[in-house]
């Protein structure tokens, strides 16, 4: 899944990542990547290895989302304080996002927001329900 910004210098992504676990216990991580451009200067930031606890609920509300703006679709990302959310009014859809990490005795965090293009919501919308069948099912190719 790819959520890009309205102007092209800002992209949140989410992919399939490694599974963990054993065999009966597996649980399906994820890897989040978000790249900023500003001003001539560029930043990447990539977290490879998410938990998406509340992935189905995410879905379910982004798909009502589309057509209903007051409603605030919230995905948790990990067992911290890290999330994606989404909010909206009218043609207006913005993006935010908290993102963090503990390694070591440091913490690192990123948040930011953006207006997100409504014109591809329905395409971010198929892109949810493939990662939620490969957290379900695994792809159908493996």
């Amino acid at each position: 899944m790819q959520i890009t910004s309205r102007y092209p210098d800002f992209c949140f992504k989410v992919e399939k990542g490694e599974k963990t676990g054993y065999p009966g216990y597996e649980e399906q991580h994820f890897v989040i990547e978000i790249s900023v451009e500003a001003g001539g200067d560029q930043f990447h930031i990539k977290h490879a290895d998410v938990y998406l606890p509340n992935l189905d609920q995410f879905v379910a509300e982004f798909d009502k989302f589309i057509l209903d703006r007051s409603r605030t679709p919230y995905l948790a990302i990990g067992y911290d304080d890290s999330y994606l959310r989404l909010t909206g009014k009218s043609l207006d859809v913005t993006l935010e996002y908290h993102i963090s990490k503990e390694f070591s005795c440091y913490r690192y965090t990123n948040s930011g927001a953006f207006e997100v293009d409504q014109e591809y919501l329905l395409q971010i919308l198929a892109d949810l329900k493939s990662l939620a069948k490969i957290l379900h099912d695994g792809p159908a190719d493996a």
